[in-house]
């Protein structure tokens, strides 16, 4: 187990054994409700995103925040952005051409 980093309110951020991140822990959950990060910053992050109830934009974070968080409605609402922006249209520009190979 490796160094711990941080500690606020419920959350508690370690250093991985191998240096390579840290990983983010929800005390007030289970084994389930922890989160592998790569930055310091990121966790700290992190622990204010899910704090304040804002879902992150990255798709990664948000993945995390739904392991981390035991608020239902938080994990609800990101359910809620994932699925949007899955059916969300791409955008396409007709003006590029066709792409000769």
């Amino acid at each position: 187990m490796g160094k711990l980093l941080h500690k606020h309110n419920q959350y508690i951020i370690i250093e991985e054994d191998n240096g390579r991140g840290c990983v983010l822990i929800n005390s007030a959950g289970t084994y389930k409700n922890h989160g592998h990060i790569k930055r310091l910053e990121t966790a700290l992050m992190m622990i204010k995103l899910i704090e304040r109830g804002i879902v992150p934009k990255s798709d990664y974070l948000r993945g995390t925040a739904l392991r981390v968080s035991t608020n239902e409605s938080y994990k609800q609402s990101v359910l809620n952005k994932i699925d949007k922006d899955r059916n969300k249209q791409k955008y396409f520009n007709p003006m590029k051409g066709i792409v000769k190979k």
